[in-house]
């Protein structure tokens, strides 16, 4: 199967060809009607394509940064068995092992998820853009440091668009091939490597 590719020269959540765009449907729909309301995939799927169409590369890469809040924070409400801290409104403001415990941060909350999911890369490297573009409003490589050893935030965002093509192909169930963008959109069999999943 051959994913779509956008004019940006990102992979798309849609294939581009008829027949394949039948298969992946075949293959994933049952899973995207089971999986839409708990997994918020509406929400998930609208960050994956802002994130594909943007025009400039910060708010890409943080629409892949909001995918991620969100996915963990989809996960932590309503796979996981976490205690929720709550506002006095009622808003969920973070998660931990036991009531009104320490919050779990954002990295132990997705490798928490990745577990889930099977996914076996941890290696999420985009958190520190994501905080540098947050609070100076500048990418890591953009810092006035000297020596600067930080890669361009466009590798960085080439290896976050390759992590949500994982979680999201595995929330929806997928089996078959794919065109990975982290490996320069060489055709790929998804998954690579099998690990027992939860439903």
């Amino acid at each position: 199967m051959s994913w779509g590719i956008d004019s940006c020269g990102l992979p798309r959540l849609i294939p581009n060809d008829p027949s394949a765009m039948e298969a992946f449907f075949e293959l994933v729909w049952r899973n995207f009607q089971e999986k839409k309301e708990r997994w918020h995939l509406k929400d998930l799927i609208w960050y994956y394509e802002s994130a594909c169409v943007e025009s400039e590369l910060e708010k890409r890469f943080i629409y892949g940064c909001i995918f991620f809040e969100a996915l963990k924070f989809f996960w932590a409400k309503g796979f996981s068995e976490l205690e929720r801290n709550e506002t006095r409104d009622g808003i969920i403001k973070s998660f931990s092992a036991r009531k009104n415990g320490r919050p779990i941060d954002f990295a132990t909350l997705l490798c928490m998820a990745a577990d889930y999911l099977g996914v076996e890369d941890r290696d999420f490297t985009f958190i520190e853009n994501r905080n540098s573009l947050f609070h100076t409003g500048l990418p890591l490589d953009e810092q006035d440091i000297e020596p600067n050893p930080r890669r361009p935030l466009n590798n960085e965002f080439i290896k976050l668009m390759g992590q949500m093509d994982e979680f999201l192909l595995r929330i929806l169930g997928y089996h078959g091939p794919y065109e990975a963008i982290a490996d320069r959109f060489r055709t790929r069999i998804f998954p690579a490597k099998e690990k027992n999943r939860p439903e």
